[in-house]
């Protein structure tokens, strides 16, 4: 967006090597790049190719968002369980408990899933003293997660869909197996 680059111009050429040799593992590889650093990209907006010069930034997403619906519904959307997960989500959820929330709404539709150690900070947040995960590797050796007795005392539900994944399967299947949320 800085570069002047809009939705729908299609990237032809990365530092002048044609995006359809590179594939799309090789353009994302040749686009990524350290912060400060540049990249030439060739476009193409409505049958005209331009270049410009792109400036690499580290940008970093929203991982969880929140609002309270009507009837003091608090709705959190939780986009992946990758980096700050926790953080936000956890962040959220005191925001709609202070807000008096009356019950909490995940929205892990879409969630591709994320990482191990925030699924269990969330879980371990939100669910009573307990085991929250466990895994064996390969060498046999077990790890088990636990939840201390602190937990959230509101009626909770999970939205999921066909494109939820991984961490975010287990979120609704471990908040449904303890009774805390549907």
């Amino acid at each position: 967006e800085d570069s002047g680059i809009e939705a729908g111009d299609i990237l032809t050429k990365v530092n002048g090597k044609a995006t359809l040799e590179l594939g799309m593992t090789g353009t994302k590889d040749e686009v990524r790049g350290e912060a400060g650093t540049t990249v030439d990209l060739t476009l193409e907006r409505d049958g005209k190719e331009y270049s410009v010069t792109v400036t690499r930034k580290s940008i970093q997403t929203v991982v969880a968002s929140c609002e309270m619906l009507s009837g003091k519904i608090g709705y959190i959307k939780i986009n992946n369980f990758d980096s700050r997960c926790s953080e936000e989500t956890i962040a959220c959820i005191k925001k709609m408990t202070d807000a008096g929330a009356k019950s909490l709404l995940f929205d892990v539709r879409f969630n591709p899933g994320g990482l191990k150690d925030e699924l269990v900070k969330v879980l371990d947040y939100l669910l009573p003293e307990g085991i929250l995960f466990q895994s064996v590797d390969y060498a046999g050796e077990k790890n088990i997660d636990y939840s201390d007795a602190s937990c959230v005392k509101l009626p909770m539900a999970v939205l999921v869909n066909q494109d939820s994944y991984s961490a975010a399967e287990f979120f609704a299947a471990a908040l449904q197996e303890y009774g805390a949320a549907t």
